[in-house]
């Protein structure tokens, strides 16, 4: 099949003749999804059954339903790919945002606490007490993570370095107790 859609131009047959009028007999075909009988051709058009049956088999009809059927079904599943790869974007750019919402949430709880500096402008109605329950409801990983992207410079850490911390965090007294005692490391 040099041309995707060659079905769409008169077909060279086996004898080498091109169709000409005969297309109509294939378009028909096409039309019915190959589930028409030769004689319902015939009788559609007024031709006897043994033209339908010279022109199927000559132009193979079947064949070229076959490659246009699957030349279709080809489309539809590149369409979907692309429907699925626009999605899974589209999912993980709200992943994205939900996590840094998040991770601002934490950011600001940690300053209200005083683990991490102030370094923004916190709500007045964040009590310390939320600002607590905030911190005291993640892990400590995610507490790190927040702490190290707090005192990232902007553009020395990519995807393939390690955030490592060099050296002890120095946590406020209060967090540090609370820690101690629920034996968190």
């Amino acid at each position: 099949m040099t041309d995707e859609c060659y079905w769409n131009h008169p077909l060279k047959g086996k004898d080498g003749r091109v169709e000409n009028g005969s297309k109509k007999y294939r378009d028909y075909y096409f039309e019915k999804n190959g589930n028409v009988t030769n004689q319902e051709i015939a009788d559609h058009f007024n031709v006897g059954i043994s033209t339908i049956e010279n022109h199927k088999s000559n132009y193979q009809y079947d064949k070229v339903l076959s490659d246009k059927k699957a030349y279709e079904q080809k489309i539809r599943q590149q369409e979907m790919e692309e429907d699925y790869q626009q999605h899974r974007y589209d999912d993980n750019k709200n992943v994205k945002i939900a996590l840094n919402i998040k991770y601002a949430q934490i950011e600001i709880a940690a300053m209200k606490i005083g683990i991490i500096p102030k370094t923004k402008t916190l709500p007045e109605e964040l009590s310390f007490d939320k600002a607590w329950d905030t911190i005291n409801r993640i892990g400590i990983d995610t507490l790190q993570k927040v702490i190290m992207r707090n005192y990232e410079q902007p553009g020395t850490i990519n995807s393939s370095q390690k955030l490592e911390h060099a050296g002890e965090i120095e946590l406020n007294p209060r967090l540090r107790k609370f820690l101690n005692e629920n034996n968190v490391q």
